[in-house]
């Protein structure tokens, strides 16, 4: 992707687009407020470049909290 406009926060980016200063790609989980908030028209990108990969990281060889603890053991079951 090439970038035209940069902006450090997705509230920012949703204001950018609120006053049509352009479009952006956005996490609909991390923007839903905003994007009902502002009217915002979304459309949902389904190639396969917009689908991500996310990952749970923990520092090996530590004594975790129990709750980290069962939240690991949660994702390590599925």
């Amino acid at each position: 992707m090439r970038l035209r406009i940069q902006v450090r926060s997705y509230d920012a980016m949703c204001q950018m687009i609120a006053v049509n200063l352009g479009i952006g790609v956005l996490p609909i989980q991390a923007c839903a407020a905003q994007i009902k908030a502002m009217g915002l028209k979304t459309v949902l990108l389904e190639d396969p470049w917009a689908k991500r990969n996310l990952l749970v990281a923990t520092k090996a060889g530590i004594n975790h909290s129990p709750a980290t603890t069962l939240f690991s053991q949660h994702f390590l079951r599925q």
